[in-house]
């Protein structure tokens, strides 16, 4: 019995350390070629009235503070009573090239969604022959210790299927 009290123990403390190692930040890139131009895409992303549009799993979006710019924050709602809902300040805004934010809260229903201590995302566009590049960048800053663990383990692939599903949706723009 002693000994499975050690092993117990042994297993705590080397998860407790393999965990402290865990970088406390990660990031995630996606590239695509979409056919619409930069200015038309950059239009798209920028406008809250079509965010359902472009960003999977969110039913509308609202602005809750400023104008067109990096000092705006807008609301995003996803659909049904358990429906995640996220607050994001722009941070990033030039003209027909890049758009940035940061979240700055996020529900998932009436519960806060923890762990995580920062997440941006920017999204760069670049003119090309037949369409634009869009290089979406996710990154993300782990503020607990199951935090770490989603930063490492849950939120690469997680972000990159979104992203995935925004290069998707993005090519069907006219």
């Amino acid at each position: 019995m002693e000994t499975v009290v050690y092993l117990v123990l042994f297993a705590a403390v080397l998860a407790l350390v393999a965990t402290a190692l865990l970088p406390r930040s990660s990031s995630v890139r996606v590239t695509g070629r979409v056919p619409a131009g930069a200015e038309r895409i950059f239009a798209v992303i920028t406008d809250l009235d079509q965010t359902s549009a472009w960003r999977p799993g969110y039913a509308r979006a609202e602005r809750v503070h400023g104008k067109d710019g990096p000092a705006r924050r807008q609301a995003l709602h996803g659909a049904g009573p358990e429906a995640r809902m996220t607050v994001e300040q722009v941070t990033t805004w030039v003209e027909n090239r890049q758009y940035g934010v940061k979240v700055v809260e996020e529900r998932e229903g009436d519960r806060p969604r923890k762990g995580l201590r920062e997440r941006r995302t920017v999204v760069t566009l670049q003119p090309r022959e037949n369409g634009t590049e869009v290089d979406l960048v996710g990154e993300w800053e782990a503020g607990s210790f199951w935090g770490r663990w989603a930063a490492k383990f849950r939120m690469p692939g997680e972000v990159r299927a979104e992203y995935a599903a925004i290069l998707e949706r993005l090519r069907t723009i006219s």
